[in-house]
């Protein structure tokens, strides 16, 4: 623990015994010992940290530091993975809703009441699916063809049989941004890494699958209100003047609406968090095309074939940084650093990496 919130693997990652000619690295083999060959995994998310920054993925995966629990987002997105996971299989909405909360202790009651107003608006938004037969939550690790030294390894939200025979890929997304039909988050969507990854994946396993199913949901931008009105027993707000007495109007009834300059409050309190899921599962409800969105996206070759050329060319990457690395003075210093605003601000390695 050298950096305060940042742990570290027992063990860094293995050099990897990298060959080299001409001073540039071949993709070659990791030698696990004893006459075993041992691959790493390249993740989706590893080639995103790459792309990202070099040195960030030398924090994270050559070093092995990574950040003492996840940010409120990546917990809330991985629980509401989970219910997705639950639904698909099949759960009612009260066991999608309890899986996706887990022990409580990875996210937090405003987190907790998020879900449950969240599942309300998906479980009225979507009935039933043209959808046969769901494999949630598919793992794998396969070998890559242009690679000795990475194998692909992940996991798929999701494969499904469409009614119609297709196979399909399922990915849910939980996206903080407009997820409208002509927004630019679906345009992303069509390069983003992780889904080619799955496709190829689910292929290698067997699955030819034909298209992907996008199932988006958007965070909620509502949270719980500071003050809402206290309510007598007859459901009339409670309006007191400056000695707390109630103010009554001139025919005896209670006054509902306070007045600065004669010096009435209107009386408040917080908003419980049930008041709060209530709240959002009526907004999730009554407007389902602003929370949630599902599109079926075709595969096209193109786009794998593009893929595949660049998941190598990352591969090749990490193995000449580590030939730079070594011959640098400090091992960091053969990963380039990616400084600026945008990647630096959610980098968990920002705080020590921009000091050097």
């Amino acid at each position: 623990m050298g950096v305060s919130g940042i742990a570290r693997r027992s063990q860094p990652v293995a050099d990897a015994g990298v060959e080299c000619r001409d001073g540039m690295p071949l993709d070659g083999d990791s030698d696990g010992g004893e006459g075993v060959r041992m691959k790493e995994l390249l993740t989706a998310s590893r080639m995103a940290a790459l792309l990202v920054c070099p040195r960030k993925h030398f924090w994270r995966y050559e070093v092995g530091l990574r950040r003492m629990g996840d940010g409120a987002a990546l917990r809330f997105g991985s629980a509401w993975h989970r219910a997705m996971e639950a639904r698909w299989s099949g759960a009612d909405i009260s066991a999608a809703f309890a899986a996706g909360v887990g022990d409580k202790s990875e996210i937090d009651e405003i987190q907790i009441a998020t879900l449950s107003g969240m599942l309300a608006g998906y479980y009225k938004a979507w009935g039933g699916e043209p959808i046969s037969a769901v494999f949630p939550e598919v793992e794998f690790r396969l070998p890559l063809a242009s690679s000795r030294t990475f194998e692909s390894a992940g996991k798929i939200d999701g494969l499904a049989k469409m009614d119609d025979g297709r196979l399909a890929l399922i990915e849910h997304k939980s996206a903080g941004c407009d997820i409208a039909p002509d927004s630019d988050y679906w345009l992303r969507l069509r390069g983003n890494a992780q889904v080619m990854q799955y496709v190829l994946a689910a292929r290698g396993l067997g699955w030819d699958v034909a298209l992907v199913i996008y199932d988006v949901a958007r965070k909620p931008a509502i949270s719980p209100l500071s003050a809402v009105p206290v309510l007598d027993e007859a459901g009339l707000r409670v309006v007191l003047d400056a000695e707390g007495n109630r103010v009554l109007k001139k025919d005896g009834t209670p006054r509902e609406s306070g007045d600065k300059e004669k010096g009435y409050t209107l009386t408040t309190r917080p908003e419980t968090l049930d008041e709060f899921a209530d709240r959002l599962a009526a907004d999730t409800q009554a407007r389902r095309e602003f929370y949630f969105a599902r599109r079926e996206v075709p595969i096209l070759e193109d786009d794998l074939a593009e893929f595949e050329v660049q998941r190598s060319v990352l591969a090749r990457q990490i193995l000449s940084c580590r030939g730079e690395a070594r011959r640098a003075k400090r091992p960091e210093h053969g990963w380039p650093r990616n400084v600026g605003e945008m990647t630096c601000k959610y980098c968990d390695f920002s705080a020590f990496c921009l000091q050097n």
